[in-house]
């Protein structure tokens, strides 16, 4: 029973003592991403009920609204959760927009890209 108790902790420790992969140097590169979808969702407000001590009492639940745009710039596909954005880019579907591609290179000779828009302005 005991050492069942401590293999958590054994766990624990070893995943500590192996640690992550470390971020040898991240290269960031201008690029023309192309939008590639938008989607919207209002928020959306939701009573229901609960009984305490006998009583019905309604509640309402609230939940937030979604803007989110996609981008893509050759195998990296990006959802970029914005209100601003999202109304900057919902028509322009198709489009060419400045992005930033961010590569993170790690010291176990992985990879790991993404896309970002650092302004709201495009060429």
């Amino acid at each position: 029973m005991k050492n069942l108790k401590l293999l958590p902790l054994i766990i624990l420790i070893l995943l500590v003592i192996t640690g992550c992969a470390k971020v040898v140097k991240t290269e960031e590169e201008a690029v023309k991403a192309t939008v590639v979808d938008a989607y919207h969702r209002s928020m959306i407000v939701q009573p229901y009920t609960i009984v305490i001590n006998n009583r019905l009492h309604v509640q309402t639940r609230v939940i937030p609204a979604v803007n989110r745009i996609t981008i893509k710039y050759g195998d990296v596909e990006e959802d970029i959760s914005s209100q601003a954005l999202y109304n900057q880019y919902k028509d322009r579907i198709g489009a060419e927009i400045d992005a930033v591609l961010i590569t993170t290179y790690f010291d176990n000779d992985t990879t790991k890209q993404r896309l970002e828009i650092r302004s709201e302005s495009d060429g």
